[in-house]
């Protein structure tokens, strides 16, 4: 698992971009997240997330697999 911190969010699309390292931006979707939709609409920009990156469409890079830095699940977040 890799880690970044969240450094944009586009709430009414359902996805945003992850801030990596290297200074890179990485794409995620919502549909994307451990927990899924639910679990997106707890997400906060410069919040930290583990992640794994797979290829995407046209050979480009995104995250799958996102969680709140190893620390929050859609089981143990409250509504």
């Amino acid at each position: 698992m890799q880690q970044g911190i969240i450094k944009r969010l586009i709430e009414e699309k359902w996805y945003g971009f992850i801030s990596l390292d290297s200074g890179k931006d990485i794409f995620f979707h919502a549909s994307e997240m451990q927990g899924g939709y639910d679990s997106f609409k707890w997400l906060q920009e410069w919040m930290e997330v583990e992640f794994e990156i797979v290829d995407g469409k046209n050979w480009q890079k995104k995250a799958v697999n996102v969680n709140f830095n190893g620390s929050a699940s859609s089981e143990n977040i409250e509504d």
